[in-house]
């Protein structure tokens, strides 16, 4: 029975009554033992929150693939990119386990369990919105959401806390997402859940992932570096980011290997080609004036 109602206001004075730190997590060097350990700790600790009691099934579990391959156009390596589009998926794992919980394919060994990750995942805006919750608060909830895939794929008798057939997670997207970077040569890179490429009239990117079913947002006007697969550079929203290398801007940095060494190079080239725009747009508000 549900002794509380599952709204937001309820979801946050849970958060914030739970002893956690960012930091906890990420000192843990083995996140299969530590990190699941966790999981379940704060993932009970919301299901009893809610219910005063609660029903488990028991299924085989399965190991399956985690992730699917990154592509990259070989030709674009090394060049700087203008004008890029970049697709997100949001909450790309629990939304599939979502999709799939819906079509009767995934089962939560807790039948309360999902309802509530049910409504992590859809109100996770509203949330993390509250004036009243933390940012330790913001990390737990991101991180009970996220780790349900990867706690599911540890084998144990002892581990009972998941969802049944995650085989079936990575064949939901892995076609499509292939298809798409074999079909629409504008896609220059994807990586499960971020894909960049060239707004084309003749390709339409957007149009075509809506098969899947899963909410994504878009952001226009990127200049990118790409080094290699889960290494690239990128200057979105006037903010250059360094994705997979060391970052020659941070303190302590550590040269990176030869192999991606190009990454001082690229991140020049997009701070010049950022300041370029910044003062084209003054050129152009001038001469409106």
């Amino acid at each position: 029975m549900k002794i509380r109602e599952i709204n937001v206001d309820n979801m946050v004075e849970f958060l914030n009554s739970r002893d956690y730190s960012i930091v906890q997590l990420k000192g843990m060097p083995p996140l299969i033992r530590t990190g699941y350990k966790d999981f379940r700790e704060h993932t009970m600790a919301m299901i009893e929150y809610f219910f005063d009691e609660y029903t488990e099934v028991s299924f085989i579990k399965e190991r399956a693939p985690m992730g699917a391959p990154t592509f990259i156009k070989k030709d674009i390596i090394q060049k700087p990119l203008r004008n890029l589009n970049e697709l997100s998926f949001y909450s790309f794992y629990p939304n599939i386990i979502l999709n799939l919980y819906i079509q009767g394919e995934v089962e939560f060994s807790i039948k309360e369990h999902a309802e509530l990750f049910s409504f992590m995942v859809k109100e996770l805006v509203e949330i993390e919105k509250h004036p009243d919750i933390t940012t330790d608060s913001k990390h737990l909830l991101r991180f009970m959401k996220n780790y349900l895939y990867g706690a599911s794929n540890i084998e144990s008798h002892i581990i009972k806390l998941g969802i049944s057939n995650i085989e079936k997670i990575v064949p939901y997207y892995q076609d499509t997402l292939q298809e798409l970077f074999d079909t629409h040569p504008n896609v220059i890179y994807l990586d499960v859940d971020i894909i960049y490429y060239h707004p084309d009239d003749r390709y339409d990117v957007e149009g075509f992932i809506k098969k899947l079913d899963l909410p994504y947002g878009i952001k226009e006007d990127i200049n990118g570096f790409f080094l290699a697969k889960k290494r690239y550079i990128a200057d979105i929203d006037g903010d250059i980011i360094v994705r997979g290398c060391n970052d020659p801007r941070k303190p302590g940095y550590r040269k990176n290997p030869p192999k991606f060494a190009a990454v001082e190079t690229g991140l020049k080239l997009l701070e010049d080609m950022q300041m370029t725009r910044k003062l084209n747009k003054l050129i152009c508000l001038s001469q409106t004036k």
